[in-house]
């Protein structure tokens, strides 16, 4: 492992763990001043107790409150890829979809094609999160998809906790992830996303998996289908990389 790489886990690492660290920190010293303040009777240690703890708190609800919120924000989602998958089988457009790298970037594209033969060249519906990755880790093209299956997954956990465990593994021909607690998790088992999108595309968060591995090899990247373990809460999806 480089020097840089290293330092990137560090500053992924320091950057969960600054809030907690501090919380605790605040609430012990919290505790401290109590009990000096009631041992000297003194006001003001007694106010600087209450303002450290109430501070310490406030760092320490930080990391609850994501987990609080995730369901209206991956449930936010779900409008626009109802949009997205009625318009394309309005359009006629359907079927399993491929991510190509072309020479402008990585762009969607359907097996189903409109009765005229008309194909459709769609920005990913996971260019957002693509996007961010890149800005944690630089570009991924021509990476290789030896970096991706061991960078993205450190990514998405450690940089950005955007989960709880993720493993990219090549299966035979295909790349196969699990991902334990993923932030869309609710979109996961929302009917119309099993019946509609999951078959075909995936996720926004899927879908960017299948946009990291195409950027990264320059080959082709066909969504293979996704699956859920509400027990587990894990995520399932499969990629096939090059035709």
């Amino acid at each position: 492992m480089s020097d840089i790489e290293k330092m990137r886990l560090r500053i992924w690492r320091a950057r969960s763990n600054r809030s907690r660290g501090a919380g605790v920190s605040l609430v012990i010293l919290s505790s401290v001043l109590f009990v000096v303040s009631y041992v000297t009777n003194d006001f003001v240690l007694e106010i600087a107790s209450i303002a450290s703890f109430s501070v310490g708190a406030v760092l320490l609800a930080y990391e609850v409150e994501p987990r609080v919120r995730l369901y209206p924000s991956s449930m936010s989602l779900l409008g626009l890829m109802k949009i997205s998958a009625e318009l394309l089988q309005k359009a006629g457009f359907g079927g399993a979809v491929t991510y190509e790298p072309l020479e402008d970037g990585i762009y969607m594209s359907f097996e189903k094609r409109t009765a005229d033969g008309t194909s459709a060249k769609i920005t990913p519906i996971g260019q957002g999160l693509f996007e961010t990755y890149e800005r944690e880790l630089g570009p991924m093209s021509g990476k290789g998809e030896d970096f991706v299956t061991l960078w993205l997954p450190r990514t998405i956990v450690d940089g950005l906790g955007l989960a709880e465990r993720m493993r990219m593994v090549r299966v035979g021909p295909d790349v196969e992830t699990t991902i334990t607690k993923p932030f869309v998790r609710a979109l996961c088992v929302n009917e119309f996303m099993t019946k509609n999108v999951c078959p075909t595309m995936g996720c926004p968060l899927v879908a960017s998996f299948a946009q990291a591995l195409a950027s990264s090899t320059g080959e082709p990247v066909s969504h293979l289908g996704c699956s859920y373990d509400p027990h587990t809460q894990t995520a399932t999806s499969k990629h096939s990389v090059g035709i």
